[in-house]
């Protein structure tokens, strides 16, 4: 299991395909409104997905990682600035 320390609970967008598939189209982050996101990577683990991703809020670029629990079916992030 990943560490919680430094994790938010986000709103998020996201596309699944005819194979159950899941990408992360957008995500919420206080005041910032809905933060377009390219998916850089995904890894999947036995309980979550973590997707790494490009996001740009006040015009600079972000690497963050966005992380979808299966069970919980709850998205969270994690490495915000």
């Amino acid at each position: 299991m990943y560490n919680k320390q430094n994790i938010i609970s986000v709103p998020v967008i996201a596309s699944f395909d005819t194979e159950g598939r899941v990408m992360p189209l957008y995500f919420r982050y206080k005041e910032h409104g809905s933060i377009p996101v390219i998916m850089k990577t995904q890894v999947k683990y036995i309980t979550y997905i973590q997707f790494t991703c490009e996001c740009e809020i006040d015009n600079q670029t972000h690497q963050i990682y966005l992380i979808y629990e299966w069970g919980e079916r709850k998205w969270c992030v994690k490495n915000m600035y």
